[in-house]
């Protein structure tokens, strides 16, 4: 066998296995657990929308009440809140939701059929008695406590505690939402935050906590995987060469 197309052929395999996990990793986010305990001002911020599954629902827009029903979908674009007033998001793992008092700057509600019924601007929002499709939320929520005078701030993520006791550190917590297995929750008062649920990723001083995802361990797996497939041809092209002799 000519060396040049057992080269031809690692190259091959190797660029293959590649966009392999390229692709995996374009098409998977892997979320991960968190807690936030903070006596620190925090703000809430993204946009969050869900699909009803509840066969009905109820959505206050200051003194107007909204019915919602199966398959109904609720857009929260453009939060803009903060702990310097009382406010709580709580979505279970089952879907049950609680909002309360959550100032949005865009309020859009569909109807089964994907019409927009209702649109509001720059109002205070309150969702209950409604339970929504954990598999059909969309989320950009941000939770960011900015840089501060030391205060009581317990942080952990993916199950690693990153701050705990007094810390004016920078925290932002990216890609906020509920999953099959812990609920979001989300409580702001007197200066305060208390949040857990999953995440996209978290940055503390302008750092991402580092974390050992799916990512990693295929990229790891990968390049072992390279190191015996050249380990396997070079014995390949040496027992050619002997046989040659």
């Amino acid at each position: 066998m000519n060396r040049s197309y057992i080269g031809l052929g690692i190259v091959a395999t190797v660029l293959a296995l590649m966009l392999m996990v390229a692709n995996v990793h374009a098409q998977y986010v892997e979320y991960k657990s968190f807690v936030l305990n903070s006596n620190r001002y925090a703000v809430i911020s993204g946009s969050i929308s869900f699909v009803v599954t509840s066969d009905r629902g109820d959505v206050n827009v200051g003194s107007t009440s909204i019915t919602v029903g199966k398959g109904w979908t609720v857009i929260l674009e453009n939060i803009d809140d903060n702990t310097s007033s009382e406010f709580k998001i709580w979505i279970g793992s089952d879907g049950w939701t609680d909002i309360r008092n959550l100032y949005v700057q865009r309020l859009i509600v569909k109807n089964e059929n994907g019409v927009a019924v209702h649109d509001f601007s720059n109002v205070v929002v309150s969702i209950k008695n409604t339970a929504v499709d954990i598999s059909s939320i969309y989320s950009t929520l941000t939770i960011y406590v900015p840089p501060s005078n030391p205060s009581w701030t317990q942080f952990t993520f993916n199950d690693t505690t990153i701050i705990n006791g007094n810390s004016g550190d920078e925290i932002k917590i990216v890609g906020v939402r509920p999953s099959n297995s812990i609920s979001l929750n989300i409580d702001g008062n007197n200066n305060k935050i208390y949040a857990e649920g999953v995440a996209e990723t978290a940055y503390v001083n302008g750092s991402e906590v580092p974390e050992i995802g799916l990512f990693p361990m295929l990229a790891i797996a990968l390049f072992t995987l390279i190191a015996l497939l050249f380990n396997k041809m070079r014995l390949v092209v040496s027992g050619f060469g002997r046989t040659a002799r």
